[in-house]
């Protein structure tokens, strides 16, 4: 679509993500119960996709090779499994409602993954760039999550969204960050809920924090490594 290779203005990227936080969280002030709350916002977040795909901008970038360097990002979906595992007592249950928060999950991600990890580097080539909107566009994913959820959320939710730009600036594109955030929802979020959830005990805690310590060890160690190779990486462009 003429015009989707120009690089958006911060104020209109703001402006797009505040009206998606607001329709999001306008269920949540409505004080329905909470099935009624997840079905409106599913009806919410189809209308945004809908505008983001027939205005042009639901146009991942074409991907690029997978750098296998950031295939350990794709264990932290496991993290809650393998509390579970350990716990005990799963039980696996399915319904129609379940179905819907499966649909919800695939739109919340496409959009976030547009409104985060495509629009804001259409263009982008410097490395001072990247580097600068990689954090932006985490902090600004952070605030969002932090804005419907806990503070813990949106530190991990920080972490997550520097793994996600990374990915796809560095790591191959866009398609990865997107397999990585929808498995991560799926199976730190969703699935987990069908195995009959996750108890906020000791276990939890330290599986989660070791897990986290990890992987921005990890993190700290590839940045280590960009510097060292001198920050190279294929441009970033909207095909």
């Amino acid at each position: 679509m003429e015009g989707m290779e120009k690089r958006p203005r911060f104020s209109d990227l703001l402006i797009s993500i505040l009206l998606y936080l607001f329709a999001v969280s306008l269920p949540a002030l409505s004080g329905l119960p909470g099935l009624e709350q997840t079905r409106i916002r599913f009806v919410f977040r189809l209308a945004f996709f809908l505008f983001l795909a027939l205005f042009g901008f639901l146009r991942f970038p074409k991907p690029g090779k997978f750098a296998w360097r950031y295939l350990p990002f794709f264990l932290l979906p496991f993290t809650n499994l393998l509390v579970i595992a350990i716990q005990g007592g799963a039980s696996f249950s399915f319904s129609y409602d379940d179905g819907i928060r499966l649909v919800d999950l695939f739109l919340t991600v496409a959009i976030e993954e547009t409104l985060f990890r495509v629009l804001p580097f259409i263009g982008l080539a410097g490395e001072k760039e990247k580097r600068t909107w990689i954090v932006l566009s985490s902090v600004l994913f952070s605030l969002c999550h932090l804005a419907g959820g806990s503070w813990m959320q949106g530190v991990y939710c920080l972490g997550l969204g520097l793994a996600l730009a990374s990915l796809s600036v560095y790591g191959g594109g866009v398609y990865y960050a997107f397999l990585l955030h929808f498995a991560f929802n799926l199976f730190n979020g969703e699935f987990v809920s069908y195995l009959g959830g996750t108890n906020l005990d000791a276990i939890y805690f330290a599986v989660n924090v070791s897990a986290g310590i990890a992987f921005a060890a990890y993190y700290l160690f590839l940045i280590f490594l960009r510097f060292k190779r001198g920050g190279s990486s294929q441009r970033y462009t909207h095909r």
